[in-house]
């Protein structure tokens, strides 16, 4: 060992099968393997196997040769112990809670508020740990630790993703007033805004999602590489002179050409499988740019962004339109006209790309439309943001996502508008005031809110409404406490057959759910016994109601009559890790140490 060299004993350090451990117990052996054992390029390697996706952000964010790769590993490695206790104190502290409030996550808070995120990754560090957490190799395993770590994981990342926004906010106002009652082009900064855009949206509706920012640019780059292929492989471009997607974007290029990088781009996204979601049209994912990247599917506007910004980086203009009813795309085809709107062919990218002029734009809105100045004006980034994310809200309230009880996509998308509305309009801050107070969360937030509007004579009682019930809850809530009551069975009867933790089947509606509570007889009030029809059982109320959730995200009360066992298989229903830590093939779900207190007498 001692006649080796350096470079071949630190090529041995750096083999895939050494881990930290190994690497601290080798430096414990001799002087000579202690200092090659602390070379930056062993930890840099460690590192990188170990947090591949941390390396690949930091390498983005800085110059890998002035990084000492030891400290990082190690300061990594402790703040994953730190997250770790935190997160599994949760759930004896937060069981009683319906849902979580954003003062819940105040140690989260005051770990990151320790650091600079200009000048310290530990923000990533703490990103990186909660979604590995997440996506581990045993999905049934730690089910409540990952129920927190994403409720944490989702509070963090909009706390980080917040001055983001606001500077993005801030950046479009200042563009924005510059081009008021103005409908020239946009500029380069305004194109890469559009983009932002995307990459923002997507990352804050999906919180507990990893949305790379370079990943996405990267992706996007690659599309533009690839329609730039084509071109060559077409001869509709000279490889001897134009050899980049860069040199063909700086080139003066003819009517002609344009016209040939657009037919290009329409038949590439074509082959590729880009196209508009007419099937499923009302999903989120067809939202978000990553999704959309990865399904080829999606709608008018993320399809036109995309397009967008993939053609900029062929040098064509496309500049996007805030049509009403379907998002379109300008380009500049005619300048020589006099007549401004005539001046530009308007491409509908969820259609394929087709190109149409003015008037076939305007035939498309019917007789009864009342055409003006700005239908076919230019939407700045920030109108584009605020209509992406009102799709979003519409989406999170419609009847299907509301099965979701924590109502995720709506208050997620509710927050990003209010963080991004110039005008201040009411609408939003009332809906997202009335999501929190549905949820009994974020009191103090809803009075900030509200307060915006006390002194508005046409709003001051309604925000007066909604301003005493935020204080009676936050009352009531502060009286709670976080003790869990026993729920004991009859010892005289055995009337309740099945336990907390079974999978069931519903014997009319076929759903498929797990029981993580009870009542020896119906307990819902007399008007919810009347609607659902429960007079209409043959045992009625007089019989065990088991609280389940079910494989459709909802949770629902079942009749004892109603249920019969069946075959245990995993439920996906986002409330699982609250009351369960694991599921058993043979057994179903094994609840948490929270839900054994609660029903000690299905466990003993």
């Amino acid at each position: 060992m001692d006649v080796l060299p350096v470079e071949v004993l630190e090529k041995i350090l750096c083999f895939s099968n050494l881990d930290y451990h190994d690497i601290v117990n080798i430096s414990l052996t001799s002087t000579r393997l202690c200092n090659i054992s602390n070379s930056n390029e062993v930890w840099r390697a460690l590192f990188r196997r170990r947090y591949p996706l941390l390396y690949n952000k930091i390498i983005n964010h800085t110059q890998a040769g002035d990084l000492n790769w030891k400290s990082h590993f190690e300061n990594r490695f402790k703040l994953g112990l730190i997250l770790d206790k935190e997160i599994l104190d949760m759930s004896p502290k937060f069981y009683n809670l319906a849902e979580l409030s954003s003062l819940d996550f105040k140690s989260f808070d005051n770990l990151l508020l320790e650091h600079n995120p200009e000048t310290s990754f530990h923000h990533l560090y703490t990103l990186d740990h909660l979604n590995l957490s997440l996506q581990e190799n045993k999905p049934w395993e730690n089910l409540t630790y990952k129920f927190y770590c994403r409720k944490a994981l989702i509070h963090i990342q909009h706390r980080i993703l917040t001055p983001k926004v606001n500077n993005f906010f801030s950046r479009c106002c200042t563009q924005d007033t510059l081009r008021m009652f103005n409908i020239s082009e946009v500029n380069e900064e305004e194109l890469k805004d559009y983009e932002t855009a995307l990459i923002l949206i997507a990352q804050w509706c999906q919180p507990d999602q990893c949305v790379d920012e370079h990943t996405v640019l990267s992706e996007l780059d690659d599309l533009a590489q690839r329609v730039f292929n084509k071109l060559v492989a077409d001869q509709t471009i000279d490889p001897s002179k134009i050899r980049t997607p860069a040199e063909l974007k700086k080139m003066e290029k003819s009517t002609s050409l344009c016209r040939s990088i657009l037919d290009c781009a329409n038949q590439q996204l074509k082959n590729e499988g880009f196209a508009g979601n007419s099937e499923n049209y009302y999903v989120p994912e067809n939202s978000f740019i990553n999704k959309v990247l990865e399904t080829k599917l999606g709608i008018p506007i993320s399809l036109s962004l995309m397009y967008t910004s993939v053609l900029a980086r062929l040098g064509i203009l496309c500049e996007p339109v805030n049509f009403p009813r379907h998002f379109l795309l300008r380009w500049l085809e005619h300048p020589e006209l006099a007549d401004k709107g005539a001046q530009f062919t308007y491409i509908d990218v969820f259609h394929a790309g087709k190109r149409m002029n003015k008037q076939q734009v305007l035939n498309t809105l019917g007789h009864d439309y009342i055409f003006d100045q700005d239908t076919l004006r230019i939407a700045t980034p920030l109108q584009a943001a605020h209509r992406l994310i009102k799709n979003l809200i519409s989406i999170g309230a419609s009847e299907n996502n509301l099965k979701d009880s924590s109502f995720s996509l709506l208050m997620s998308a509710l927050k990003l508008m209010v963080l991004l509305n110039t005008e201040q309009v009411p609408d939003f801050v009332f809906m997202l005031s009335r999501v929190y107070l549905q949820l009994n969360i974020n009191h103090e937030e809803t009075t900030t809110l509200l307060s915006r509007f006390s002194g508005d004579q046409y709003l001051s009682e309604q925000v007066r409404y909604l301003l005493t019930t935020c204080q009676m809850q936050k009352v009531e809530k502060d009286l709670e406490t976080n003790d869990i009551i026993p729920k004991k069975r009859d010892p005289e009867g055995n009337n309740i057959r099945y336990k907390v933790g079974n999978v069931m089947k519903h014997k009319k509606y076929d759903y498929k759910c797990v029981i993580y509570g009870w009542d020896d007889h119906c307990s819902a009030s007399t008007s919810w016994i009347k609607q659902m029809g429960v007079d209409k059982l043959s045992r009625q109320d007089k019989q065990p109601f088991f609280n389940v959730l079910v494989e459709d995200g909802s949770s629902r009360y079942a009749a004892d009559e109603n249920l019969e066992p069946c075959t245990p298989t995993p439920i996906h229903h986002p409330h699982i890790g609250k009351y369960f830590k694991e599921f058993c093939p043979e057994r179903g779900y094994i609840p948490n140490t929270e839900k054994m207190k609660e029903y000690p007498d299905d466990f003993s």
